[in-house]
Order: C-alpha cells, then sequence, then structure tokens
C-alpha cells in the first residue's frame, strides 16, 4: 500500500462504516479500530438472501413496499422471480432508481427530460425510503461484523462500550447541498445518529472515494509520482463522475493529495444504456406479441448480455423465452433475441463519448499535467466501454488502467467496491487536503453607498438607512472564493457580521445565508445579486447561538439608541463538506471561537408529504383505500372553481394523459373522487403519457414544481384531462 498506517492510539474502540448507496447496487465497507492494532479496511460480503455470499459486496438498490407503507423485501431478497411473484399476489410497490429522487435540482447537468425516474410508493417521501435502505443496511453491517469478529465486534457494537461510530455517506460528484440535507435527515431517522448521541455522520463524493481506493492499493505510476495528474473516471449505474488528483510534493513528503480541476457529474451511467436499448425494442417489437416480454429482456439485458458485451463485430442474444418463441422478423429464434453488435454498441458509445469529451476538457482546465486516467465503477467492467475509452484517449497520449487485484473476478470486485472502500480510506488517512471549487461562493451583503460609483448611482432608488444613519444598497454579493480556486481543507474564509436591532431580543441568534453563483457572467459582473439573479443559488444557512457574545450599545446624532453585535463568520470549504464558526473578541480582547450549525435547504428536493391535509379517499377496483395524501406542494381546497372528478374508466391509450394526481392506475381499474374537490390550477398537476407497449397500462402522476423548467416538467400544452371530461383551459404550460 501507498499509505502505511501506525497501530490505533486511541483507547477506545471505534467503528468505522461507509455505505455506498448506488442507482442500481449498493455496498458497505468498515473498519474496526482497536487499540494498538493496525486499522484495516473490510467488506460486508454478505446479505441476506445471496445464493453465493462472498463473491461480490454488493446488493441491488431494490425495494419493495406494500400498500400500507411497510417494508417487504430489500436487496438481494427483493431481485428474483419468486418475490415478483409474491409482489404480483399481494399487490407491492416495487421502488428502484430512489436514488435518483435526491439529486440536485438544479444542476448545470441535469437529468434529461427523456429519462422517466420510477414514481415513489403513495405516502412515502424519499427520505422515508432512503432511512429505510439505510436502517437495512446498517442492521446487515452489524449482524456480519458480529459474525466475522468474534469478541471486538461484540465490544465495539456493544452500548455498554460506548464506542463510537462513524458514518460515512458517499454521493455523486456536484450532489452537495440539499441532498446532503435529506441525506442527513435519513440517517437520523433511522438511527444512525441521533441529537447530542456520540455517533456522527460525515460525507465524501464518489469520485474523491474511488480515487482514494487506487491510492489504497498502490496504482499509482511513476508519472503520478513525479507530480502528473490522474482523472479517476467512476461509471456507475446513475451517474458518471470525474475527479482529477495530483501528489502536493510539498506537503507530507509527497502523500498528500490535492484536487487540479473542478470535478463533474454526468447521467451516463449504465442503467441510461438499458433504457436505450427499451426504446430499442418498442420500435423494433411493435406491433407483435413480444412487447410484453420487453421488461424481462432489458432485465435480462441487464443482467448478462451489457456486462459481456465487447466486440462490435459479434451479435449478442438475450434468452428470454423457450424454444417456442421464433419469429424471424422479429430477430427471435427459440426465445433468444438476436442485436446486432453495432446496435449493442449504439447503445453505449454515448457513454464513451461523454467520457472522452469530458476527460478533454479537464484535461485543458487542469493546473497540471494529466497521464493517466483509472476507469472504475461497476460499469468499468464492460469490455467494449473500456476498450473504446482506451482507443480514443491514448491517441492523446493518456495512459488508462482499470484497477484490479490478479484475475478479473478480483478485478470485478475491485472496481464495485471502490467507492465504500475509498471512503473508509478517507476516514482513516485523508489523503486529499485540498479541493477545486466548480463554483463561486458568497454572502449577501448591504454595500454602503458611494456615489463615486456608477454603479451606485444607478442604485440610489434602492437605498436604505441603517441604525447608523448610513445609506446602504442591498443585494451586493461578496464573494468569498471564485470558481476554480483551490482550497485547502484548513483555510478559513471570513465574512463579517455586524447586525444592529431596537432590542436585545433580536440578537440572541444568527442565521446567515451562504449562496453560490453558478451563472456565466465574469466576477466583475455579478457584484449586485440583481444582474443575474438566476445563478445565483442558496447553499446552505449558518445558524449560532450568540449568548456568548457581547453587546453593545450606541446612539447617532440624537436618534434612538439601539444594540449592536458584531461577530465573524468563519467558513471551511475545502473539506470533504464545509464547516462553520463564529469568532469574537471576548473583554479581554482575545479571540473566542464555537462551532456554527450548518442547514442545507431541501425544498427544492421533492419529497411527498406522508401527513398532507386533507385526506382523500378513493376506490379502485372495489376496494377502498383511506386514506390517500397529496403531496404538500399541491393545494387542496374545495372552492367554486374547482372541478370534481367523474368516475371514468379508460379504454384505450388515448383516452387520456394525465388526470387523477394521487393514484397510479391500470387500464383494468374504475377510480372516482369522492369526498372532495381539487383547485387545480396551471403547474401543479401533470402526468405522463401510458405505454401501451407493456403488458398493462399505467401512469405516474406527479407534481410540478414551480414554473422554471426542469427535467421532472411535463411536455408543454399537454391536457390535464382526456376523455370523460376534460377541464377548460386547464393546460401545463
Amino acid at each position: 500500500m501507498t499509505i502505511k498506517r501506525a497501530p490505533y492510539e486511541g483507547h477506545k474502540n471505534k467503528l468505522i462504516v461507509a455505505f455506498d448507496v448506488g442507482t442500481t447496487f449498493s455496498g458497505v465497507s468498515y473498519s474496526i479500530l482497536d487499540h494498538g492494532v493496525v486499522p484495516k479496511i473490510e467488506h460486508v460480503t454478505k446479505f441476506p438472501g445471496q445464493t453465493k455470499p462472498g463473491v461480490d459486496s454488493k446488493i441491488p438498490s431494490i425495494m419493495y413496499y406494500d400498500q400500507k407503507g411497510k417494508v417487504c423485501a430489500i436487496g438481494e431478497e427483493a431481485d428474483g422471480d419468486s418475490v415478483e411473484e409474491k409482489a404480483e399476489d399481494n399487490n407491492w410497490i416495487k421502488l428502484e432508481w430512489f436514488k435518483m429522487h435526491y439529486r440536485p435540482r438544479k444542476s448545470s447537468n441535469p437529468l434529461p427530460t427523456t429519462i422517466k425516474i420510477p414514481p415513489l410508493p403513495p405516502t412515502k417521501s424519499i427520505i422515508d425510503i432512503l432511512s429505510d435502505f439505510l436502517h437495512y443496511l446498517n442492521e446487515c453491517t452489524k449482524q456480519y461484523i458480529e459474525d466475522s469478529h468474534p469478541g471486538i465486534g461484540t465490544r465495539v457494537l456493544s452500548r455498554d462500550s460506548k464506542s463510537k461510530i462513524e458514518y460515512i455517506l458517499s454521493h455523486p460528484n456536484r450532489w452537495d447541498g440539499s441532498p446532503r440535507g435529506l441525506m442527513r435527515q435519513a440517517a437520523e431517522k433511522a438511527g444512525l445518529i441521533s441529537p447530542g448521541g456520540i455517533n456522527e455522520v460525515t460525507f465524501i463524493s464518489e469520485g474523491e472515494a474511488s480515487v482514494n481506493m487506487c491510492i489504497e492499493h498502490d496504482l499509482l505510476s511513476d508519472s503520478i509520482r513525479k507530480g502528473d495528474g490522474v482523472i479517476v473516471v467512476d461509471a456507475g449505474g446513475g451517474t458518471i463522475d470525474f475527479s482529477a488528483y495530483a501528489l502536493d510534493k510539498k506537503k507530507s513528503g509527497g502523500k498528500v493529495f490535492q484536487e487540479i480541476v473542478e470535478s463533474q457529474s454526468h447521467f451516463m451511467g449504465s442503467e441510461f444504456v438499458t433504457e436505450r436499448l427499451g426504446d430499442h425494442l418498442k420500435k423494433l417489437l411493435k406491433g407483435s406479441k413480444y412487447q410484453e416480454d420487453i421488461p424481462n429482456m432489458k432485465k435480462i439485458f441487464n443482467k448478462k448480455t451489457k456486462c459481456t458485451f465487447r466486440d462490435i463485430n459479434d451479435p449478442c442474444f438475450i434468452h428470454f423465452g423457450s424454444l417456442r418463441d421464433s419469429d424471424p422478423q422479429f430477430k427471435i429464434i427459440k426465445g433468444k433475441l438476436r442485436l446486432d453488435g453495432k446496435t449493442v454498441a449504439s447503445f453505449i458509445n454515448p457513454v464513451v463519448d461523454c467520457i472522452v469529451d469530458t476527460v478533454c476538457e479537464m484535461r485543458r482546465n487542469s493546473s497540471k499535467p494529466i497521464s493517466t486516467i483509472f476507469l472504475v465503477g461497476g460499469f468499468a467492467n464492460n469490455d467494449y466501454l473500456f476498450n473504446e475509452v482506451k482507443n480514443s484517449l491514448s491517441a492523446y497520449g493518456l495512459t488508462i488502467n482499470r484497477p484490479g487485484i490478479g484475475g478479473k473476478a478480483t478485478r470485478t470486485a475491485s472496481l464495485n467496491k471502490a467507492v465504500a472502500e475509498g471512503a473508509v480510506t478517507y476516514a482513516l488517512d485523508n489523503p486529499v487536503r485540498s479541493r477545486v471549487m466548480y463554483r463561486a461562493y458568497g454572502v449577501e451583503c448591504n454595500i454602503l453607498y458611494d456615489p463615486q460609483y456608477a454603479d451606485h448611482v444607478q442604485r440610489i432608488s434602492q437605498c436604505i438607512t441603517l441604525h447608523s444613519g448610513k445609506k446602504a444598497i442591498p443585494k451586493g454579493f461578496h464573494r468569498l472564493v471564485s470558481k476554480r480556486e483551490q482550497l485547502s481543507d484548513t483555510q478559513e474564509l471570513t465574512c463579517q457580521y455586524v447586525r444592529s436591532a431596537q432590542y436585545v431580543s433580536e440578537l440572541r441568534e444568527i442565521t446567515k445565508e451562504v449562496f453560490c453563483y453558478q451563472g456565466n457572467l465574469p466576477p466583475e459582473k455579478y457584484k449586485w445579486m440583481d444582474t443575474d439573479p438566476s445563478g445565483f443559488q442558496r447553499y446552505f444557512t449558518v445558524k449560532a447561538n450568540l449568548s456568548n457574545v457581547p453587546i453593545s450599545t450606541s446612539s447617532n446624532g440624537g436618534r434612538s439608541a439601539h444594540y449592536r453585535i458584531e461577530v465573524n463568520i468563519i467558513l471551511l470549504l475545502g473539506g470533504t463538506e464545509p464547516k462553520a464558526q463564529i469568532a469574537w473578541k471576548d473583554s479581554r480582547g482575545q479571540e473566542r471561537r464555537q462551532d456554527a450549525e450548518i442547514i442545507y435547504d431541501v425544498d427544492d428536493v421533492k419529497t411527498a408529504a406522508k401527513n398532507a391535509s386533507p385526506e382523500i379517499s378513493w376506490n379502485v377496483a372495489g376496494k377502498k383505500k383511506s386514506p390517500g395524501q397529496f403531496p404538500r406542494s399541491i393545494p387542496m381546497s374545495p372552492s367554486s372553481t374547482s372541478t370534481d372528478f367523474p368516475p371514468f374508466t379508460p379504454t384505450t391509450a388515448n383516452d387520456y394523459q394525465a388526470g387523477n394526481p394521487f393514484a397510479l392506475l391500470n387500464s383494468d381499474w374504475n377510480f372516482s373522487e369522492t369526498g372532495s374537490a381539487l383547485d387545480l390550477d396551471e403547474n401543479e398537476v401533470w402526468g405522463s403519457e401510458p405505454d401501451p407497449s407493456g403488458s398493462d397500462w399505467s401512469w405516474d402522476f406527479r407534481p410540478s414544481f414551480g414554473t422554471s423548467t426542469s427535467s421532472d416538467a411535463p411536455p408543454t400544452g399537454v391536457p390535464l384531462w382526456k376523455g370523460g371530461r376534460k377541464i377548460p383551459g386547464k393546460r401545463v404550460v
């Protein structure tokens, strides 16, 4: 290993656990810290339902819920023919891709509008879902540790021992902010942490965790040791993450790394390859009896065909049926669907292009030369993807590697566990000490009016009078750090906070919003937040108690006396997650500090509210389901302009595109809204088009949040109701 660890010197046992919750697969790594013992990174390789435990260290990110919202199956136990039959018999709800529900809604690389994310179960929020999944992973991890480490495993998990557990949650690059706030809430609800408890949760990007794994296994080339940069490409199920690092030879004898260009993340993971296959099959099998087999074909392709594809000249086969299933017109022979190699390659080529283009862009913007590319993650096992990327990037003089130890089986396990293992490496060794900002950060401020500046004169009508009597212009932006600026994990950013008030009670607490700017203007152009309001986004809020801070009094020229408080807000943005403090001078002139709380804004993350009101009852196939709740974002107040939904049975795919927003309906279901009316305004409710190619039809009704265009926005001009009765003039815009 590059990192040589010393024996653990602490006198209390400690447990480090890293959860890698992926779009398609999830895994766990951990390390038990015992006094006098060199820490070692271990992996959970046995989960309930696994037929071959120990072969791989990941489980499917799949869950089943019953109609009451109770978890019925998770992971390996939720994947297979037997559970699918049981789920169908009991009307369970299958949940996949739930990770996509807590993605950032405001992103420079949004989810493609053509991708439809499976909806959450009724009355379940993404916090509920993630909490259930984290709770399951935690219980499996504890059981595995107790079984695999007799003695120490029990001691470190015993409540009597008061051993601390540090949980590390990974997320795709640039998923900071609101996703982290949501993940922390889910961790608390899952019982991982509690207010005032000794356990803690920290975060790390999947890209940085992956490079930590490469460091852990001594995969650095001579060129990297000499100072060249390396780009780690983490090709997962949902996203592909790009991170670039180089040795900082000035620190710790060349064992510390620094980020050299801002990271990136793209929705180009392996699951979208399968979605492109699905689009192809819908066209290929249109009008055939095999349309209903498309979901099963996608599943088989996902598990087998996609993983083994390597040559554009070799055909691929999806074994989906029996020997009696043959139709040459649709390239089906004896239960096997034939796909030309060029066709399969066309599903993967967008991923190849994304990797090549992004690597070249990062190389151009890097502060150091880049010579090596590491391809990790589950999709890195695909030989076609690796060879195409290698052939393309080799032309630029780059060396492309797939980290692995030994043969292919070992390599596969190594690639799959990169994030979880690298997250534990971060907790043990913290090899990366500086990071590059991918956007500018600052705070809103009042700027004292100065008639010497033209932009001040232009805003004279906006001036306000402060308690001191001075005039100031609001909506100024005090930039603390610029885009592409490198910060160390100990580098402090300071902004002065001065507040005056008429009453002391108004100065008990501080809340200060920190904004990021992700627009396209140069720094001198976004000095004022009203020049490009859409480019600013609230990143987090700093909150601190001021009871220990001295308060002064002052007056100005006969004006009434006022109370004044002055502190410095200290921000550390160069670590894996932001930290904040407040600082002030005491009566002796000495600096005092205390930690401040960072609160992420999760309002822009779609969550269904379990306790939304009022409650609605509805009838589905003769079975009454009550109560049913809307997401909180949809107003529900009976009014004279409301439209009652009449009972209606859809019979064709064109009968309607949207309607009842609180149920998932199949074509043979009747529905009726009972006991209330809905006040439907524009941009509140929409539905996706039915898919007549499947074995049954289903509709996904969800709210459209706000008027801004987003990946979840409906197509322009889709009527809210078709068939039965149409709501006059009500169109989603």
